[in-house]
């Protein structure tokens, strides 16, 4: 798929996205819930458009300005090595935001968690798919591990993500493992709980091997 296809690609998932949240729109009584407490009950109700239309700008307005990104000065310079990844990645994300969208309006719609069981599969789902692209990332400021320690060298950046990418796709197993066996809320404490972790896994192992990696490249 080329940068032109993945772009169109996206404009037209977004507007799918706007089209269905109209239908939504049209369809919804006055009031419809717009928030679950821990337990699933609901303990706010709120307009329609909260959920429909102000929501699909809250979600879509960040694969669009993405695809913005390479746009401005030097960031596409530093994500040209990067560019079918980063277009892919782009993709996935804007999927995975329509599917959560939809979810989000049929809870709201049917007021019932029910729907949005399907949220922490999906974002499972996209981890998954990210962390096998991760290695495939070349070092740039806008997308992957950054740390102090990846951004400034190419050997510890290629060595966080090979590693890094694996502990996306066990986190996204995990997610998905506990979204078909456990409530709502654990799934979402074992997808945050892992993100988290692996967040402060990166700043310490970037930290770790650069000393090893600067010297490589010294003596290289």
């Amino acid at each position: 798929m080329t940068s032109r296809e993945q772009k169109w690609l996206v404009v037209g998932l977004v507007i799918v996205d706007f089209v269905i949240a109209i239908g939504f729109q049209l369809s919804m009584p006055s009031k419809v819930p717009a928030h679950w407490n821990f337990r699933g009950d609901i303990d706010r109700y709120g307009s329609p458009w909260e959920m429909t239309l102000v929501l699909s700008f809250c979600l879509m307005w960040i694969p669009l300005l993405m695809m913005a990104l390479p746009a401005v000065g030097s960031v596409g310079t530093s994500l040209a090595r990067s560019k079918n990844t980063y277009g892919r990645v782009i993709v996935a994300l804007t999927m995975a935001l329509v599917a959560i969208h939809v979810a989000v309006m049929l809870s709201a719609s049917e007021k019932s968690l029910a729907p949005i069981s399907a949220v922490p599969l999906v974002l499972g789902m996209l981890w998954i798919v990210i962390g096998n692209w991760l290695s495939k990332i070349r070092r740039n400021p806008v997308l992957g591990i950054r740390t102090p320690w990846t951004l400034r060298n190419d050997t510890v950046w290629e060595r966080t993500h090979r590693w890094g990418g694996r502990l996306f796709v066990v986190d996204g197993l995990a997610t998905i493992a506990a979204a078909l066996l456990l409530p709502l809320w654990a799934a979402f404490v074992v997808l945050v709980g892992g993100l988290l972790s692996l967040c402060v896994w990166a700043f310490w192992y970037s930290w770790w091997i650069t000393p090893a990696a600067d010297a490589e490249q010294h003596f290289a």
